[in-house]
């Protein structure tokens, strides 16, 4: 018995100090960006998101500082990049 799944990249976080900024810098590299998203209040992010057929990028911005944001801001103190990237499965026990 084969126990193959589907295992990929879902989406990468490329976390930016300045959201608007850098949406407006990817949008002259030639990307469609979605209109911009806001988290919960909770969060305290907000994002855009380049979307392609199997996957996407999110330009992850903070808007205000919380608890649930602090590795992000922490990370953005060191510069701005790739935070994290998100996996997708057809079965994630199995993952």
């Amino acid at each position: 018995m084969s126990l193959k799944h589907n295992f990929g990249l879902d989406h990468v976080v490329v976390a930016v100090r300045d959201l608007v900024a850098s949406a407006s810098r990817w949008k002259r590299l030639g990307f469609t960006l979605s209109a911009r998203g806001v988290h919960s209040a909770l969060m305290g992010t907000a994002n855009y998101t380049v979307v392609s057929r199997e996957d996407y990028i999110e330009l992850l911005g903070v808007v205000a500082d919380t608890d649930q944001n602090k590795s992000t801001r922490d990370f953005l103190r060191l510069g701005e990049g790739i935070e994290r990237a998100a996996f997708a499965t057809d079965d994630r026990r199995r993952a």
